[in-house]
């Protein structure tokens, strides 16, 4: 039989391989955007380098920019995704958004925040406030190095340190709308502005698949979503640590009915299946335990739930890490910087 021959894509013949992404903030009224900084369309050269997923900053100067378009505005929690090695020198920076000619001036709203963990880590930055943009008209996401500061005594570190194992590689600014933050200003001008931005908002909250709805409505209240319903009284921890709201139920019992990974022996169908009996077994015991009194007292004793055990599980198995915030297109931050990370839709 003749096969006609598959047709050749060329690069060259495709422009838009030439194109660095432009991210689109809230599509189609989703509540997560990752936006990887691989994607940058422009970063300090010379002292900076892409490696793997991650941009390298080095030294208080270094900046990354990467474009992006808003269709679903309001208030966001921001979320940075970071490998680090330290040594007690930590890395104050500056996200800046808003027209280019905005960030250069000084003028586009921005948030500061510090990184302060050796490892695979993640940082909740805080709120920002995102307004929609024009069709073809994307803003800037630009994340700066301001200062490098001695933990011990506060002091400046002018350059990059001497120790060249010192290292920041950032790879993912998580976005997530956060529709029930409420800043505490006084300002009768920004209040209005708020409630212009809300209105908007709501428009775009009664959007979004059917199967998101149905998927949210199927889970119970977790203690990180009853405590969105009061951000401010969440902690920066506690918010990047805590199992993502709107984890569905049934990833619970995957967590529990999969067998194990062995790296030493290859296990028998025999092994795996008694494996999955004792994971069903502890389900099981774990749903039973965890009734609405139980959880609460295991809560107060500082216990974890078996959803907390399943999330720990998942993130181990895939490599998703904290400040995920919500269960909607996980990123996998990778163990080592040559690797190279995806966001995982759910």
């Amino acid at each position: 039989m003749h096969r006609q021959p598959l047709p050749q894509l060329q690069v060259a013949g495709i422009p838009c391989s030439f194109n660095k992404p432009v991210y689109q903030v809230g599509w189609q009224a989703d509540n997560t955007t990752n936006i990887e900084m691989e994607g940058a369309v422009a970063f300090q050269r010379g002292s900076m380098s892409v490696v793997g997923s991650y941009i390298n900053f080095t030294q208080p100067g270094d900046y990354a920019c990467v474009k992006a378009q808003v269709h679903r505005p309001g208030w966001h929690q921001v979320i940075t995704m970071y490998q680090s090695r330290l040594y007690g020198l930590l890395p104050a920076f500056k996200l800046s958004v808003g027209q280019h000619t905005q960030i250069q001036a000084g003028t586009a709203t921005s948030l500061s925040f510090t990184l302060t963990k050796d490892g695979s880590s993640a940082n909740f930055n805080g709120w920002l406030l995102l307004n929609r943009t024009a069709t073809g008209k994307p803003i800037e996401l630009c994340t700066q190095l301001i200062s490098i500061a001695n933990i011990t005594d506060g002091s400046n570190v002018a350059n990059r340190p001497d120790n060249s194992s010192w290292y920041v590689l950032i790879s993912n600014t998580r976005l997530i709308a956060d529709p029930k933050y409420k800043p505490h200003r006084n300002s009768l001008a920004a209040d209005a502005a708020d409630g212009a931005t809300t209105a908007s908002e709501a428009a775009y909250a009664s959007r979004g698949s059917a199967n998101k709805q149905q998927q949210a409505s199927a889970v119970p209240a977790s203690a990180s979503e009853a405590a969105s319903a009061s951000p401010d009284s969440v902690s920066a921890q506690q918010r990047v640590s805590a199992v993502p709201s709107g984890m569905p139920e049934s990833l619970l019992h995957y967590s529990m009915e999969q067998p194990g990974v062995y790296k030493n022996i290859q296990p028998s169908p025999a092994l795996q299946e008694m494996e999955r009996l004792v994971r069903a077994a502890e389900l099981t015991a774990s749903k039973a335990r965890n009734s609405a009194a139980a959880r609460s007292s295991s809560a107060a004793a500082g216990g974890s739930t078996a959803r907390e055990q399943a999330w720990r599980e998942l993130q181990a198995r895939f490599k998703w890490g904290d400040g995920q915030g919500v269960f909607d297109s996980l990123y996998g931050q990778c163990d080592a910087p040559a690797r190279v990370c995806r966001a995982t839709c759910t």
